[in-house]
């Protein structure tokens, strides 16, 4: 959000926020936001720099309110070493609640 031009460079929601460790939040200043360009694709590229064994992948969508909620990713497509892992059409992530629960809540 800070290359928008106008924006000011001020904007926290920024890429080291993908591994902060804060996921079930509705703190904006614990998460990451991109302009979105229709047509345009978006990328994240992470190495992890050495071979790994990864066990799972879990997503935490945008969820700082109800209404933002739709600001949050829809489908998305994972590839490892360069080989689809996900459908080559993607997998659609659910949309987050706009809200913070925990197991405790659930009772």
């Amino acid at each position: 959000m800070n290359a928008i031009a106008g924006n000011g460079g001020s904007d926290y929601r920024t890429l080291d926020k993908l591994f902060n460790k804060v996921n079930n939040t509705t703190d904006d200043h614990n998460m990451w936001l991109i302009p979105f360009n229709q047509g345009e694709k978006h990328s994240i590229i992470i190495d992890l720099g050495k071979q790994c064994t990864i066990t799972s992948v879990r997503f935490y969508n945008y969820n700082k309110t109800e209404e933002d909620t739709l600001r949050g990713a829809k489908v998305i497509v994972m590839l490892l070493d360069k080989k689809h892992i996900t459908p080559r059409k993607g997998v659609t992530l659910r949309k987050s609640p706009g809200f913070v629960y925990s197991m405790l809540d659930m009772g």
